[in-house]
């Protein structure tokens, strides 16, 4: 049953969602919807196209700051990544190819390190770690190619 607000839950009132008050129809929001979705994709699609092991430089690893970690990012030939954090990354890739530590690591030998943060106190590392983990396949791209526009796009919210 619809609201005496024209919503169709009860205390929703379309006047009050400024997102909605700025476009003039229905047909248009949707459109404006689609068109921002159509967008994100082509980005997407091209940053998956972009990706490949052998385009894509390997970086140094830095020197070891006492008591600071680093952030990492490796890329295998299958083209997927890992993110990982050390206080010594050229340490800790030495680990990696000798099959030690992550299992992904161990499964996939054949991989290089496309990008290093750091250095940063071990909390701070840890949170970025789990920002990056969570972050999608095109957005990791794009900070590894240090394409910042596009990053921006990808970390703008679908939801309105």
């Amino acid at each position: 049953m619809r609201s005496p607000g024209g919503g169709l839950f009860r205390g929703s009132r379309r006047s009050q969602d400024p997102t909605k008050a700025k476009c003039p129809s229905p047909s248009l929001r949707h459109s404006t919807r689609f068109l921002s979705s159509f967008v994100h994709l082509l980005m997407a699609s091209h940053l998956r196209n972009v990706v490949d092991f052998n385009r894509i430089d390997s970086v140094g690893c830095p020197e070891p700051v006492e008591g600071l970690s680093f952030v990492y990012i490796l890329m295998f030939r299958n083209g997927s990544f890992y993110v990982g954090i050390s206080d010594n990354v050229s340490r800790r890739m030495d680990l990696h190819r000798c099959g030690f530590g992550a299992r992904q690591t161990k499964l996939l030998r054949s991989f290089k390190l496309v990008y290093v943060e750091g250095p940063m106190k071990r909390c701070d590392a840890g949170k970025r770690e789990q920002q990056l983990k969570k972050w999608s396949r095109a957005k990791k791209t794009a900070l590894i190619l240090e394409d910042f526009d596009t990053l921006r796009f990808l970390s703008q919210s679908r939801d309105s």
